[in-house]
């Protein structure tokens, strides 16, 4: 790889830093756990010339249990998802506390965005988002509990998202990347989602659970690089009282299946058989689902990029 390698070395060279770094800072027990252990070896191994590229499938994830404000029940799960490029790329931060609401969770983020975009890229900067978070995060906890408190449920009230039973359909022009069908999995698994991932050409994601959980998914992949990447349809459903999100749920667990003809199963560059797709769908209730989704039409992710 030549210089490119020696690039990579470096940026991993920084992440490994500054995780030994987050990890001296958050020390006490449960602030800090590393989504995959082997990753921080893995990556030194490839630093000390021991493995190739090729081999590190490993990637920094992390969670940092962040206690905001003088209350010490006020706790911030941030989420950090690092590609092999960071700090050159901005890390991928997700944010999860039950003391938000989700209008001030969303204006958080959006915050956070803005403050990460103006940050200079090339220089580690973890430590100053945490910092950051500590110091905004308190402010959005007392405009939700002021909502709570002034509020009045009336006969036309929305539904809370909470009791919103959601499953979205979404189709990819492909899905290869081992490391993006990875984090699909692990992004289903941590928000207890159920359904199912088709790799290959075109890629296909089908996932059902509480609502905020599925919109939490839709924007934590719609961040990575695809070629396309579509919402197709989007199904939502009050959960009845009595009722729970596992009631509405049609697909046991999150699983990868393959649609190809048996001669050329994972073979990079080989198409669906979507006669075997469409008896899958049929069997589960969803034959109607499959004109919708190979027509032209859905949402599309802002400005996707080439893959």
């Amino acid at each position: 790889m030549g210089d490119n390698s020696n690039d990579l070395c470096e940026t991993l060279a920084l992440q490994l830093a500054e995780v030994e770094m987050l990890a001296s800072m958050y020390a006490n027990d449960g602030e800090l756990a590393m989504d995959d252990p082997t990753a921080v070896p893995d990556i030194q191994s490839f630093i000390d010339g021991n493995s190739e590229y090729s081999q590190l499938h490993s990637r920094i994830r992390f969670t940092l249990k962040l206690h905001v404000g003088d209350a010490s029940k006020n706790e911030l799960e941030v989420t950090c998802n690092l590609s092999h490029e960071y700090p050159r790329t901005v890390p991928d931060i997700f944010l999860r506390c039950t003391q938000l609401s989700r209008i001030e969770h969303q204006r958080l983020c959006e915050k956070l965005a803005l403050y990460i975009a103006e940050l200079d890229r090339d220089e580690i900067c973890l430590g100053s988002i945490m910092q950051w978070l500590q110091e905004h995060t308190e402010d959005h906890i007392k405009v939700s509990q002021t909502e709570v408190a002034h509020h009045k449920p009336t006969n036309t009230q929305q539904p809370r998202t909470e009791n919103i039973f959601c499953r979205m359909w979404i189709y990819s022009h492909h899905i290869y990347n081992k490391v993006k069908r990875k984090d699909i999995l692990e992004y289903a698994h941590d928000l207890q989602l159920t359904g199912f991932c088709v790799p290959g050409k075109p890629g296909m994601v089908v996932i059902e659970g509480l609502n905020q959980n599925v919109e939490d998914f839709w924007q934590r992949i719609r961040r990575m690089t695809w070629k396309r990447i579509v919402m197709k349809e989007k199904q939502d459903q009050e959960i009845a009282d009595g009722k729970t999100v596992d009631d509405y749920r049609k697909f046991e667990g999150f699983e990868e299946k393959w649609f190809e003809p048996r001669q050329v199963k994972g073979r990079r560059g080989a198409h669906m058989d979507r006669g075997m797709l469409f008896q899958y769908l049929d069997e589960h209730g969803f034959g109607y689902i499959f004109p919708i989704y190979f027509e032209v039409s859905g949402k599309q992710a802002d400005d996707p990029v080439s893959d």
